[in-house]
């Protein structure tokens, strides 16, 4: 459900509309609360006046006992309609005389011989009465007591006082100060109105919009903020402006480095597959004329000659070896990458299956996670395992039990692959090393190399979107960490 906005004249007269009506209310009850309490003191206060009145006006009738003349002041006392009744009793509670005349002769409650005036609260007829009762004395004989007594329910006062004038004062008031203040509150927030819109609309494509004349001509303090949000949006404009400008030269300077860069990395690339290409045709005939002189004439040399014909096909090799790898790294470069997904645990069990039947002899055990998958594209991802774990595998050959584990680990969402080996390891001050072409950290008279090896996976893992790095110490194996790209975990 979409959510209500309200601007700001909306809110603050909501506001003040709000507290108009709770201060209505407050000040209504109080009036009218006020009024009550004035009229029940003024009606005790009449009521008592009459009492009184019936108490000493009527003490010749009660010596004599004249009942008409009783009933006369009784009905003289009742001089509103908010009056119950009016009577007359003995100290003992027998009634002489009452308005009602069904009441005569009648006991009610025996209030004794009293001295002073004496209120209390009765039902009558079932309403609520607040009766004023008066001895009506001659010296210090009690002839009787004089009871008045009047409703006490909201229906009377309603009737008696006109609370309605009350209400509409009330009312009139309120709202008059309510209608003079929304008009205060408008005058002041239309303008500051008209300039959070304009800056909720201002945008880039729409900086060179004014404001209007009136808003940046007023003395008002939204004046003065409209004049300063029309100097920000020019000085933004100006800004925008210059970054537009060299926006399109650094796009002019990037396109001109990208289509060197692309140039010099194809002739790179040209430059080291022809030479790589061009190097065989001599290293065959060297290869060739080497092979002929051990063959035909090694008869004829002694035992250095023919330590130098070795050395010299041995150096024909590795140089075909160097040769291959440096055509290989080429390919990986250019290659289109065929994105899949791949059971990379699967893979590195399986490459580790060759390394094992290739010697047979070595004491080397294998943990790898089969449940392992990742996308990219097979056979790169293929090239990169063999390099990896044709490393574990020559780096532990002089490990009594070498163990070579492949898993994964999880940090916050990124999934981190790991080669560990318990086998040479390295010095971590050398690290940077680790990945470049032909850089080797190694001797050859210790371990055999290329130095390619970990330049192509480094190569194939940042193709794939990943990153590698290494942990080392030397003699304590080294553990080899890489990432790829929406790679997954299986729960196979």
């Amino acid at each position: 459900m979409k959510k209500l906005q309200l601007g700001l004249y909306a809110r603050i007269a909501l506001s003040v509309t709000v507290l108009i009506a709770l201060a209505m209310f407050v000040l209504g009850f109080y009036l009218i609360s006020d009024a009550n309490r004035k009229f029940d003191r003024e009606r005790l206060q009449q009521v008592t006046a009459s009492a009184k009145m019936l108490a000493k006006g009527s003490r010749d009738a009660l010596v004599s006992e004249d009942y008409e003349l009783l009933e006369f002041w009784l009905q003289s006392a009742l001089v509103g309609d908010y009056y119950a009744y009016a009577c007359y009793s003995r100290a003992n509670g027998q009634i002489l005389s009452h308005t009602d005349l069904s009441m005569v002769a009648k006991k009610s409650e025996a209030l004794g011989e009293l001295k002073d005036a004496q209120t209390r609260k009765l039902l009558y007829q079932g309403r609520p009465v607040m009766e004023v009762v008066y001895p009506a004395r001659l010296g210090h004989h009690h002839l009787a007591n004089a009871h008045v007594a009047y409703f006490l329910d909201q229906d009377t006062f309603t009737d008696t006082y006109n609370i309605n004038k009350i209400v509409i004062l009330v009312v009139v008031l309120l709202g008059g100060l309510l209608i003079a203040i929304l008009f205060i509150v408008r005058r002041h927030t239309v303008p500051v109105s008209q300039l959070t819109d304009y800056v909720t609309s201002l945008s880039l494509e729409d900086i060179h919009k004014k404001l209007d004349s009136s808003l940046l001509n007023s003395r008002s303090e939204a004046g003065d903020l409209a004049r300063a949000f029309d100097s920000m949006a020019l000085r933004l404009m100006t800004a925008f402006q210059e970054l537009k400008n060299d926006e399109l030269h650094l796009k002019k300077l990037v396109e001109e480095r990208t289509r060197n860069l692309s140039e010099a990395n194809r002739e790179l690339e040209a430059f080291s597959y022809s030479v790589s290409h061009d190097l065989r045709a001599p290293l065959r005939a060297i290869g060739g004329f080497t092979e002929i002189l051990q063959e035909d004439y090694e008869h004829l040399l002694d035992e250095d000659g023919r330590h130098y014909i070795q050395r010299i096909r041995a150096g024909v090799g590795r140089m075909n070896e160097l040769i291959n790898t440096m055509l290989q790294l080429s390919r990986i470069s250019r290659q289109e990458l065929d994105a899949v997904t791949v059971g990379i645990g699967k893979l590195a069990q399986e490459i580790a299956e060759n390394l094992q039947e290739s010697d047979k002899q070595r004491n080397i055990e294998f943990i790898i996670d089969q449940d392992l998958y990742a996308a990219g594209d097979i056979s790169l991802l293929r090239i990169m395992l063999e390099n990896l774990l044709g490393n574990a595998w020559k780096y532990t050959a002089r490990v009594e039990h070498a163990v070579v584990e492949f898993g994964m680990r999880r940090e916050g969402d990124e999934q981190i692959f790991f080669l560990r080996d318990n086998g040479a390891g390295f010095d971590m001050a050398y690290a940077d090393k680790l990945f470049a072409v032909f850089g080797r950290l190694h001797k050859d008279d210790e371990f055999e190399g290329s130095g390619v090896g970990l330049a192509t996976v480094e190569r194939i893992i940042r193709r794939h979107g990943g990153r590698i790095w290494a942990e080392s110490e030397p003699g304590k194996g080294a553990v080899f960490f890489f990432t790829l790209a929406s790679s997954t975990v299986a729960n196979a």
